[in-house]
């Protein structure tokens, strides 16, 4: 008999396309629980967990929310390869029913929870690929033939399809075998449980209002007539939202004991606000992301968003790409082209702190205005001092200097429009260009001339000629 069930059920799985140890398989027998808290974790079960869902939900949309770029090697630059076939299915539309974003997000969250995404790749018969199609984890199963050949079972309904890995987009989460991701559901069914067993703990707790608000005290014996009186009688005056914290009127010596809080009312809180800690390790998320703001501040939360592109995002933007790359391209197009996500939108921080990096930048000469409002997205300007990279000429090595001719004249004009004194312009001169006689600098930045007097403001002495002799002029 028991192997009669077993040959049924394993039937029965099958044809619904389930995995064996699919938590899944737990909707069909409501009595039994793979939790020690009595609660059967299951995948729809799971999403009721307000913390866990928020955790699957920020990774997959923020991850969806990003661009996913294929980019051309030019040189030592880049450039987009709108005219390749993945940029568009990554970029646009992975296939005729839905956006990119949902298809990232649909996979990313599969990874999260299942610990592996699937995608099936529609290939014409020169191997293009032409369409991504999402599956279902619990219906696929990654296997090895006997030459050790990998291969992807599909199951669904009563049909089984095995597909080579070329056909099958694969983005597993941790793992030891490198083929396969651990089931996150199964691995933290025991937090979640918990926590599903304390919600409902809360709910039955509140619900059937089994604890009083307060004890009504009389001195005296009363009839159950009179109580149902008293009793109704309080609830008139000061029962309800619209009545609360009204004035109570007793009478006969009557007395009224508010019921507080009990420790065990406290501990009830604490563990409820450490489960939400427990989901954020679990998914590698700042708690402050899950609105758990307790030990978040104005000074660290920047930070801490920052971390969270670093450490929860990062991980998972890399496994991505790079499994594009492997399936996606050809071997010769893997060398000239790879697929990046682009992440500068998470990691802006404030208007002034982003103004004050753009203006080091462009005074240390390695961004041009251009660069800066791309940056931006604002359009370029159509100037060509805007693509020009500026270079601090109090920069300029003592020794080797700057040839270039238009430092020098940039420094002339500087002088001739007054944003530079005429002392500060011959130094500069002297420093950029040690060849340069003083005659020359003299010559084209000219001595001051004092109000009232006709003799021009010497020059600092130099030094010696190699005889020793000579002195500046008095």
């Amino acid at each position: 008999m028991r192997e009669f069930l077993r040959r049924l059920v394993r039937r029965a799985v099958k044809w619904a396309g389930i995995h064996p140890r699919d938590p899944a398989l737990l909707k069909w027998f409501p009595g039994v629980s793979n939790t020690a808290s009595g609660v059967a974790v299951t995948e729809t079960r799971a999403f009721n967990c307000a913390a866990l869902w928020a955790a699957v939900r920020l990774i997959a949309e923020a991850k969806a929310s990003l661009p996913c770029i294929l980019y051309r090697r030019v040189g030592e630059g880049k450039e987009r390869a709108v005219d390749h076939i993945a940029y568009r299915l990554l970029h646009d539309a992975p296939n005729s029913e839905m956006t990119a974003f949902t298809f990232h997000e649909v996979l990313q969250a599969h990874a999260l929870l299942r610990g592996n995404g699937y995608a099936e790749i529609e290939r014409d018969v020169a191997g293009t690929p032409l369409a991504l199609w999402p599956l279902p984890p619990d219906r696929v199963r990654p296997l090895r033939d006997r030459e050790g050949q990998l291969w992807y079972e599909v199951s669904g309904g009563s049909i089984t399809r095995h597909l080579r890995p070329e056909y099958m987009l694969h983005i597993p989460g941790l793992g030891f075998d490198g083929t396969r991701g651990y089931d996150v559901l199964t691995m933290a069914r025991a937090s979640i449980g918990f926590t599903l067993a304390s919600e409902e703990y809360g709910a039955r707790y509140f619900g059937s209002g089994v604890k009083p608000s307060g004890v009504l005290t009389h001195p005296g014996v009363l009839s159950q007539t009179a109580r149902d009186n008293l009793k109704q009688s309080v609830e008139d005056e000061s029962g309800g939202l619209d009545r609360a914290h009204r004035l109570m009127v007793l009478e006969e010596g009557m007395k009224f004991d508010p019921i507080g809080h009990t420790p065990e009312d406290a501990q009830f809180l604490e563990t409820r606000k450490f489960q939400t800690i427990e989901i954020a390790r679990w998914f590698n998320v700042p708690p402050h992301m899950l609105r758990d703001l307790e030990r978040a501040t104005f000074s660290n939360i920047e930070h801490q968003g920052i971390d969270f592109v670093t450490y929860s995002l990062r991980p998972w933007l890399i496994r991505s790409e790079q499994e594009y790359s492997r399936k996606l391209l050809s071997e010769g197009e893997r060398a000239a082209h790879f697929f990046e996500h682009l992440v500068d939108a998470l990691l802006r921080g404030d208007t002034k702190t982003r103004y004050e990096a753009y203006s080091i930048a462009r005074n240390n000469g390695f961004a041009s205005v251009n660069d800066i409002r791309r940056r931006e997205n604002e359009p370029a300007v159509s100037v060509p001092e805007a693509d020009d990279y500026l270079r601090p000429v109090n920069a300029v090595s003592m020794g080797t200097g700057v040839t270039s001719p238009d430092t020098l004249l940039k420094i002339v004009e500087s002088v001739e429009a007054g944003t530079l004194s005429a002392s500060a312009g011959r130094a500069v001169l002297s420093a950029s260009f040690p060849s340069l006689a003083l005659e020359r600098i003299v010559a084209m930045i000219p001595l001051e001339v004092p109000s009232g007097t006709g003799t021009p403001v010497n020059p600092p002495a130099t030094n010696p000629p190699p005889n020793g002799g000579g002195q500046a002029a008095a």
